[in-house]
């Protein structure tokens, strides 16, 4: 998932991961994982906002 430059700062991002969760929920699925980049805070922060947890720690995978 990703937005806009122009478009970002506006919740569209909060609001895409609040909908998609809420439909999933709605046909049954009780669990959701999702990852991100380690760096991509942005990310990380709208995932947290919309009721996200952390369940493991950070990795990045060796090249």
């Amino acid at each position: 998932m990703w937005v806009l430059p122009e478009y970002r700062g506006f919740g569209f991002a909060n609001d895409l991961l609040f909908k998609g969760t809420r439909v999933l929920q709605n046909i049954g699925v009780w669990r959701v994982f999702c990852d991100t980049d380690v760096n991509n805070l942005p990310m990380i922060s709208a995932l947290k906002r919309v009721g996200y947890r952390q369940y493991s720690q950070p990795w990045e995978r060796p090249l």
